[in-house]
């Protein structure tokens, strides 16, 4: 909800979005490809945020409802959610790791702000 809320209520780019990571998600879904999700901690310290800050500023708040992942593209139990500490979702995360457990060595890569 966070970062889609940058782009205002009912805005039909980001409609689109959201419809193009959900099939994209269950095409994965569907051919038994793991989906990973990122997602920041409610609080992080400036340290942590680095880049954040400059684009985000604090970050989250308690808000519930903007720590979410929106319904349409809500993580399920066979989904893994990682924390993602900096700007960059790979820092301090075990994907690497992950990856090579399941013998993977590819990824697709898809978000809001995936670039």
């Amino acid at each position: 909800e966070y970062f889609l809320n940058f782009w205002g209520e009912n805005s039909a780019m980001m409609e689109k979005v959201v419809a193009n990571i959900a099939a994209l998600r269950d095409f994965c879904k569907q051919n038994g490809i793991p989906v990973y999700y990122t997602a920041q901690p409610k609080e992080q310290s400036d340290e942590d945020r680095a880049l954040l800050n400059d684009m985000w500023g604090p970050g989250l708040t308690r808000s519930p409802e903007q720590q979410q992942v929106i319904a349409a593209l809500a993580p399920d139990e066979d989904d893994t959610v990682l924390v993602k500490w900096r700007y960059s979702a790979f820092h301090r995360s075990p994907l690497e790791e992950m990856l090579k457990e399941t013998g993977r060595d590819q990824l697709i890569i898809t978000g809001v702000y995936a670039h």
